[in-house]
């Protein structure tokens, strides 16, 4: 998981929050609903974070500031991030949420929840 003192996952609503090093709510959004099958995953870009949800959906994440801004959705497999830095994974027993990053997603898994014709080509 990133070092940065305001990175954190709030669990169960499926919000992805930043805050500060006093705890202090930076910025929140809410993401994509699911009963355990939507998962997120992490890349890194020199000035921000990029967190790609299962429906496609991409947000920044300002290292400087921890500000979340909303970018396009996913829709072609050359748009996805390069620098992979894992999936956050829900770990039941501890009720938290930690980056794994063995696993490797494909485009499909970043856009399981997006409506696609019969070839898997995404529609919306």
């Amino acid at each position: 998981m990133p070092s940065h003192s305001f990175w954190q996952w709030e669990s169960h609503n499926r919000v992805l929050c930043t805050k500060d090093s006093a705890n202090a709510i930076i910025d929140k959004v809410s993401l994509r609903n699911s009963l355990g099958e939507c998962r997120s995953y992490l890349f890194e870009e020199s000035t921000f974070y990029i967190v790609v949800d299962c429906d496609g959906s991409r947000f920044k994440i300002s290292k400087e500031t921890g500000v979340i801004s909303e970018i396009s959705k996913l829709v072609h497999p050359h748009e996805v991030p390069k620098n992979y830095l894992g999936v956050f994974m829900y770990i039941k027993p501890a009720g938290i949420y930690d980056l794994d990053s063995n696993f490797i997603p494909s485009f499909e898994d970043m856009t399981k929840f997006r409506l696609k014709d019969g070839e898997g080509n995404v529609l919306d």
